[in-house]
């Protein structure tokens, strides 16, 4: 049995097993996490690893960041690019006359 045919769990019939075990995620773990909710009253709960003042403060202002450039891409201009030879195109036969002017 080669590598590919091991991560298959198969149950009695053959068939691919569902309550089988996923494998484990590769790339980065959380290392922390910080929850800020907003209540419907107004008020806000923060949850998760605030015992560490200046980790807490830190993960804050990277969110801080990350809204600020979503919303930056968000709002960013968009400008229509012209199409290669869109010009000559319309002008036609006479595009020779404007690429000879100067």
């Amino acid at each position: 049995m080669n590598g590919a045919d091991q991560s298959k769990i198969l149950n009695a019939k053959g068939e691919a097993d569902q309550g089988a075990p996923k494998p484990a995620q590769e790339g980065p773990k959380v290392a922390m996490q910080l929850v800020v909710t907003m209540l419907e009253d107004g008020s806000v709960n923060v949850s998760g690893h605030i015992g560490n003042k200046a980790m807490a403060y830190g993960l804050l202002e990277t969110g801080k960041d990350a809204i600020r450039a979503y919303i930056d891409q968000q709002n960013a201009p968009r400008v229509a690019q012209p199409q290669p030879g869109l010009f000559r195109r319309l002008l036609g036969k006479h595009s020779h006359i404007s690429a000879a002017r100067r």
